[in-house]
């Protein structure tokens, strides 16, 4: 009985959906069993391979639905190099149910998508790794390893000192200071170092070429035994201690070690954001039980339970306040640096530090579903996630250590033919083999990524696609939507006029409709008649028709609430001649009117005022030349206002949503453009951008659609996410450049013969540092206002 591939399919709605997947997966080559169980939303497919897995996928995805899959996070220790992720990235992704596996070498973490995670699985996933020579653990276990980590950093620093102190002697009789020592002494102080500090990399060597590939761990232990083993030859036939090269071997494992103690110290920082973030959560919480409040484990709470919170204490779970009123510091979740007053009935979220009095909080989310942990999530699978020019570096590392190889070879070889003598043509070779290490080569990329993508969570922007670093650079055009974006979002009732002849019931009618919506424009009119102490009446059918309005009924009569055009469509005539309702039409706000039976009756306009920081924000996006223009549905009066307040470039009002698609798609003919919403209605807006931004205060759907979500409702950081995003890029820039030019210049000097081995060693070590340092740069990016 041949494998078969499982593959769980979400979206589908009927039996016809199945059966339309099973015939495309079927006529697919190679596949000789294609069967789709509708009630488990389920595919089987026979045989079971990568190929078949991965055309099996696009298939489903080409047809409209998604393959549902889960993510497996695993630390893996050993890696030292870009090929060493190549290597690994390319076993993982053989594995059956792996639909993708990317590693990031700064930390060490696999991201593995796979179709189910099962114990076997999870299993074969060890496997695989660690015959490859590194050794893998599930990330659970590796959030907290901080003390070990610094542990492993202690040994290392100690075992470093001693090789640095053995090293002293074989050093200064190339100074003059004492006398060359005989052979047998130098090997004494050499052989601990060549066989301690050398071991992971004769250990990474023995387990790459058993698994045929080379990587840093090869030409280091190659480069680094061949002066040793030239030395013993050369003591054991009799030469002068004067001539041994013990210390090359010795001096340049020890600088190949240093900087890999300096690189792992560096790259530890990268990840500052996520730590930070880790952190936050407290490991008990205060519940009530049993009459009186207890400590307890978070693993132990549940929702709907009393939580206590103390002043200086960290929220625990999200919840709703219940009791007290306190000021609560959210800056490592949101960006916000000023503390937010909260009091009984507003939500709280965890990891928020609250401040001078005691609340008592209701748990709506725990665990996994907090804010917080969403948070982690997203940038986690950021930071695992590769940039597009990263492609580009895998297809160079997997064929770099080859190359270099050869290039060794041919220095070796080019030497004695130009009459050098062997221990000439041997240094070169080795000073060859140790400057060309792919290390920075591998950290140019993950590095800045890291610390790009923490420094802007830190400030409350989260990078959700990393394309965004790409198109980012070239957006010279943005596209506000309006109501919750550039307004607060919380619109008041400022005007109400009505008919003499209107319904006595007309303010009921319209609450009993009003109510039932979470729309802000209905919420307005809701807190306004409950101010005024109006009772709703009963109201059924009510409709949500997007972009205009709403459709019910009361007492078997139609009721319209909405915008003119929908009344319109309808049939219904607006009083043209009515003096008051011409002044009202003239006034700041969103006009909505009201019909009844299909008469007009009444109209009322909302206004909405502009964030504090809207203004700021368009003038830091005009500072550095790109175009603001606004995208509303509500009426031309109302959009000419903001515009001219905030100084926009332009506008379009009385737009409906598949309208705003058509604004940005005509003006993207010319101009790469960004859009920043808030909405259900600017999801589609969002996702035909170059590049889209979600506001913190915005619905699911916005925030899903969109590249980048902000966490505080900022619009300045809209200028400060694409500011933060070109800067991260060039970073890479930057690395990839430092990275290259190293080897370029490096490995030529190394083959002519201008650089020892030990010189070659630490211009390796140094190039690795540069990265990194040039990286950590980013942390000292501030928001430019």
């Amino acid at each position: 009985m041949s494998a078969h591939l499982t593959i769980d399919i979400e979206g589908m709605r009927c039996a016809g959906c199945a059966n339309k997947v099973a015939r495309t997966l079927s006529n697919l080559d190679g596949v000789s069993r294609a069967d789709v169980n509708f009630a488990l939303n389920r595919a089987t497919i026979e045989p079971a391979s990568a190929d078949i897995r991965e055309r099996s996928l696009e298939a489903i995805k080409q047809l409209g639905y998604k393959s549902k899959t889960t993510v497996i996070s695993v630390h893996i220790e050993g890696m030292h190099c870009a090929s060493c992720v190549t290597k690994v990235e390319q076993a993982l992704n053989t594995l059956p149910d792996v639909v993708s596996a990317s590693i990031n070498l700064a930390t060490g973490k696999a991201r593995i998508e796979a179709l189910e995670s099962n114990q076997e699985l999870q299993h074969q996933i060890e496997l695989s790794i660690e015959s490859l020579g590194y050794h893998a653990r599930p990330e659970t276990a590796s959030q907290g390893n901080s003390a070990e980590h610094h542990s492993v950093l202690s040994s290392s620093s100690w075992m470093l000192v001693v090789a640095a102190l053995l090293c002293v002697p074989l050093l200064l009789p190339m100074t003059g200071v004492i006398q060359p020592l005989p052979g047998w002494a130098q090997l004494i102080l050499a052989l601990p170092i060549q066989l301690g500090l050398g071991y992971r990399f004769y250990r990474g060597s023995y387990h790459a070429l058993k698994s045929r590939y080379a990587n840093m761990d090869v030409l280091v232990a190659l480069g680094t035994s061949a002066a040793f083993l030239y030395s013993v030859t050369l003591m054991l036939t009799g030469h002068d201690g004067h001539h041994l090269y013990f210390e090359s071997a010795a001096v340049l494992l020890t600088l190949i070690s240093f900087g890999k103690w300096m690189e792992e110290r560096a790259k530890r920082k990268t990840a500052f954001a996520l730590d930070a973030l880790l952190s936050l959560t407290p490991d008990v919480a205060r519940r009530w039980q049993d009459g009186s409040w207890q400590e307890t484990s978070l693993a132990s709470l549940r929702l709907g339970d009393r939580i206590l919170v103390k002043p200086g204490e960290r929220v625990p779970v999200d919840g709703r306040i219940l009791s007290g009123q306190s000021e609560l510091d959210e800056s490592l979740l949101t960006g916000e640096s000023l503390p937010v007053s909260r009091q009984p009935g507003d939500n709280v979220i965890a990891g928020s530090i609250n401040g001078s009095s005691t609340l008592e909080i209701n748990a709506t989310a725990m665990g996994s579903d907090t804010t917080l942990a969403r948070i982690i999530q997203l940038v986690e699978e950021a930071q695992s996630g590769k940039a597009p020019v990263q492609q580009l570096v895998d297809r160079i590392s997997s064929i770099f250590v080859p190359v270099v190889l050869g290039i060794a070879a041919l220095t070796l070889l080019g030497w004695l033919v130009a009459g050098g003598s062997f221990t000439q043509a041997l240094m070169a070779a080795v000073s060859v083999l140790v400057i060309a290490c792919p290390c920075a080569l591998g950290l140019a990329t993950p590095t800045a990524l890291l610390t790009g993508t923490g420094i802007a969570a830190r400030h409350g922007i989260l990078i959700r696609d990393l394309q965004v670093l790409e198109s980012a650079r070239h957006i010279d055009t943005v596209f506000f939507d309006k109501t919750g974006t550039l307004t607060v979002g919380k619109p008041m009732v400022s005007h109400w006029y009505q008919r003499q002849a209107a319904p006595e019931q007309l303010a009921s009618i319209v609450l009993g409709v009003q109510q039932g919506s979470e729309h802000p424009l209905a919420t307005a009119y809701t807190d306004y008649a409950h101010n005024l102490g109006v009772q709703a009446a009963e109201t059924d059918a009510i409709t949500a028709i997007a972009g205009k309005g709403i459709k019910a009924s009361y007492q078997q009569q139609p009721v319209l609430i909405g915008t003119a055009t929908l009344l319109q469509e309808h049939g219904i005539s607006i009083p043209d001649d009515d003096a008051q309702l011409l002044a009202l039409q003239q006034t700041n706000g969103s006009l909505v009117h009201v019909a009844i039976n299909n008469e007009w009756f009444a109209a009322y306009t909302l206004s909405d005022q502009a964030r504090e920081t809207s203004a700021s924000a368009i003038k830091l996006l005009h500072q550095r030349n790109i175009a603001s223009y606004m995208l509303t549905g509500d009426r031309q009066e109302s959009a000419v206002t903001l515009a001219e307040e905030l100084k926009l470039d332009g506008f379009h009002a009385g737009l409906l949503p598949a309208q705003k698609v058509e604004h940005i798609a005509e003006h993207q003919k010319q101009h790469p453009t960004l859009m920043v919403g808030d909405g259900i209605n600017d999801a589609p807006a969002l996702a035909q951008a170059d590049l889209s931004i979600a506001m913190g205060s915005g619905t699911d759907v916005a925030k899903e659609t969109a590249s980048i979500t902000l966490l505080h409702a900022d619009p300045r950081l809209v200028p400060a996410a694409l500011d933060i995003c070109r800067r991260t890029r060039t970073k890479i820039t930057q690395n990839l450049f430092w990275a290259f030019i190293f080897n370029s210049l490096g490995i030529p000097l190394a083959a002519c013969g201008y650089l020892s081995p030990a010189l070659a060693g630490g211009a390796m070590a140094l190039s690795s540092l540069t990265v990194l340092g040039n990286a950590l740069l980013l942390r000292r990016w501030r928001p430019g206002w």
